[in-house]
C-alpha cells in the first residue's frame, strides 16, 4: 500500500473539514429544534477530536503535540484510522495515495 503524499494528506483533511462542518450545521439545527440526543452531541464531540488530531498531524509518521511538556504522538497508521472513521460516516471516497492533484488557481 502506497503511503500518503502531502498533496493527499491536504486534499483529505479539506473534504473532511468539509464533512465535520456540514455535520456541525445539521447538529446546531436539531438542537435548536430541541431534537438532538445526547449520543449525537458525543459523536460531534469526537469527531471534532479527530479533526484536532488530524490538523496537527505531519506526514513524518508523528503527530506532536506539546501541552504543559506533555508529548503525544500518533503513527501514520492510526491517522489512516481516523480518517477511515470519517470515510464511514461522511460515506467520503479519495484517490488513490500518489494522485496528483490539479491546483485550478
Amino acid at each position: 500500500m502506497k503511503k500518503l503524499t502531502e498533496q493527499d494528506y491536504l486534499v483529505r483533511l479539506q473534504l473532511i473539514s468539509c464533512c465535520f462542518a456540514e455535520k456541525a450545521e445539521k447538529l446546531v439545527s436539531r438542537l435548536e429544534l430541541g431534537l438532538a440526543c445526547p449520543e449525537e452531541i458525543t459523536q460531534y464531540e469526537v469527531l471534532a477530536l479527530f479533526l484536532e488530531l488530524l490538523k496537527c498531524y505531519t506526514l513524518d509518521d508523528t503527530l506532536t503535540i506539546t501541552e504543559e511538556d506533555d508529548i503525544h504522538s500518533i503513527t501514520y497508521e492510526e491517522m489512516n484510522d481516523i480518517i477511515e472513521v470519517f470515510v464511514s460516516k461522511c460515506n467520503l471516497c479519495f484517490e488513490p495515495a500518489g494522485t496528483e492533484y490539479i491546483n485550478c488557481e
